[in-house]
């Protein structure tokens, strides 16, 4: 996607609570871990919000990060 964007990996975040979405968050400028991902996950993310994504984490990272 961020080639047919023309992003770089700098211009792009990740949100991801799975060990599945380790490469995913490392690749990304912006790699964020909600509340009840995996501590693997939160080691390698530059943020971990303080809601789980039962609890609007993905919100709250997007709230932080994004200007509207």
């Amino acid at each position: 996607m961020s080639n047919y964007l023309e992003l770089s990996s700098s211009q792009v975040m990740a949100i991801g609570d799975n060990l599945n979405d380790i490469g995913m968050l490392k690749s990304s400028g912006i790699g964020v871990a909600v509340a009840n991902a995996y501590e693997e996950v939160k080691k390698v993310a530059k943020f971990t919000t303080k809601n789980s994504v039962d609890n609007s984490g993905f919100a709250e990272a997007v709230y932080k990060y994004v200007s509207f």
